[in-house]
């Protein structure tokens, strides 16, 4: 046989025993795809058969430590050891006095504590010869109330109140000094003292714990600090004037002029 027909009979072997192949894996089940070959002469060694965990042996709880166990309770007193039960509750503390804030006098209650305290003499001045009372001529302007346009009065301690209060005491303390210096009677004065020059301390701090009781209403007592600053104010007045006159005149303002005169 040449080798060309040799060549051909092979050619049309390896073709059909690639077509008998062919068939027969069509006849065959198909094979997974997670199938891994297992056994002798396999790349694959077989799995282990599984395994469950081990279970931990059982333990028993700890015995109580008798040294370090809290000791019981100790037993209540008997209630007669302690004596009797007092049914009624204790007694309440007691309240302090309810208080309101200060108020300031109205206009006619300044004229008639000014008067009072004077003896008669107001805040007034003379146009011609009418002598005007300038509480009621500023009357409007200081907060009195008109019940046309305004209905209520104006209690507030504003500037102007200030301003014209100053103003009323500086006028009226000025006459009721110079009265005092005329009048021969020393039970008729009311801010100096009876010998308005020569004064010592004694009759200093008599002649201002008297003012203060007469202007304020209250006591006021020798060794207090309030004593001691209008004793402070006549001695500061007296050293920068050197008259005796000024340094009452200045104590009769800061009288008139202290909030403890003008409100309540």
């Amino acid at each position: 046989m040449t080798p060309g027909p040799r060549r051909a009979t092979r050619t049309l072997l390896a073709a059909g025993a690639t077509a008998l192949l062919m068939a027969c894996g069509d006849l065959l089940p198909p094979v997974p795809v997670d199938f891994v070959p297992e056994g002798e002469g396999s790349l694959f060694p077989p799995a282990p058969p599984p395994t469950e965990p081990p279970t931990a042996p059982p333990t028993e709880p700890p015995a109580p430590d008798v040294d370090a166990a809290e000791p019981p309770p100790a037993p209540l007193p008997d209630a007669g050891a302690i004596g009797p039960v007092d049914p009624e509750p204790p007694p309440a503390p007691p309240t302090e006095a309810p208080l309101r804030p200060r108020r300031r006098m109205d206009i006619d209650q300044l004229d008639r504590a000014i008067r009072r305290v004077t003896r008669g003499i107001g805040w007034t001045e003379m146009r011609g010869a009418v002598e005007v009372n300038l509480f009621v001529d500023l009357a409007a302007t200081l907060g009195k109330a008109d019940f046309i346009q305004v209905t209520a009065d104006n209690l507030e301690t504003s500037a102007i109140f200030q301003k014209f209060l100053g103003d009323a005491a500086r006028s009226v303390c000025e006459r009721r000094v110079t009265a005092d210096q005329a009048a021969l009677d020393p039970a008729a004065r009311v801010i100096l003292p009876a010998d308005p020059v020569d004064v010592d301390d004694v009759r200093l701090d008599a002649q201002l714990i008297a003012l203060r009781s007469a202007f304020h209403g209250e006591p006021t007592a020798a060794d207090s600090p309030t004593l001691a600053s209008w004793r402070w104010l006549y001695q500061s007045e007296l050293h920068v004037s050197r008259e005796p006159l000024r340094a009452w005149n200045a104590v009769c303002v800061a009288l008139f002029t202290h909030p403890d005169f003008y409100t309540y």
